[in-house]
């Protein structure tokens, strides 16, 4: 299935040009001329990722990029700022407004393939936290008595989720800082069911011996008494 985009620019040169890039990328591209007619796009479909000039008549960039940011319907779409403008400063505050990127203009195969990874690389990171949440806090060893974890997630599937963007993020991208990251994410979920494991032993262990007591020892008793009055 391919990947959807929506090209916002009033340049009809630079959205024929990154439309060119993106489906040479496997993306579905529409275009839109203006953050009018953005916004009219969107009510018919969301895409996976919009890029968002910077500059344009009317609403500019950052303040459409403001209103997607407020519209539940369309808060969770990653947007990249498309801009000429590459300073420290114009990078962070289009990041501060909720851009997941910023694409320089003219765009080249490289810089778009580099956007594109880091787009993909924060989902993935963003889908792992997500599961480790669910998953829910890792409990201490003395927590772990008190109160036995009892495993409520499916775990095989959550790890081979994890495995699977460990596989894709190194597919794209060389060894790098992220992909350690990724690994030691996976080990981290591998380390907590383990001490979920190992918790469940033995609560089953001191259930186990609660239930002996309580059933074997009314026998003891009687034996007992009855050696005694022998």
């Amino acid at each position: 299935m391919h990947r959807t985009a929506l090209v916002v620019d009033d340049s009809k040169s630079a959205r024929f040009a990154l439309r060119r890039y993106l489906e040479g990328h496997a993306f579905k591209v529409d275009t839109a001329d203006s953050a009018q007619q953005a916004y009219l796009a969107l009510q018919q479909q969301r895409p996976d990722l919009i890029f968002l000039d910077h500059i344009m008549p009317g609403i500019d960039g950052f303040e459409a990029l403001r209103q997607l940011k407020q519209d539940p319907e369309t808060a969770a779409i990653p947007i990249i700022i498309c801009s000429s403008n590459e300073g420290e400063a114009f990078v962070a505050e289009a990041r501060e407004q909720g851009a997941v990127g910023v694409l320089p203009k003219p765009p080249t195969p490289e810089l778009l393939q580099r956007v594109l990874a880091s787009v993909e690389q924060q989902a993935s990171e963003q889908a792992i936290a997500q599961s480790l949440a669910t998953a829910g806090p890792v409990d201490e060893a003395g927590d772990a008595e008190a109160a036995v974890p009892v495993p409520s997630a499916d775990y095989g599937a959550e790890l081979a989720e994890l495995r699977e963007a460990l596989r894709a993020t190194e597919a794209r991208l060389p060894p790098s800082e992220q992909l350690a990251q990724l690994e030691a994410r996976v080990g981290e979920l591998e380390r907590r069911i383990d001490q979920e494991l190992v918790a469940l032993r033995g609560q089953l262990t001191r259930d186990i011996e609660e239930v002996t007591q309580r059933v074997l020892g009314p026998v003891s008793d009687a034996l007992l008494r009855a050696l005694g009055r022998a």
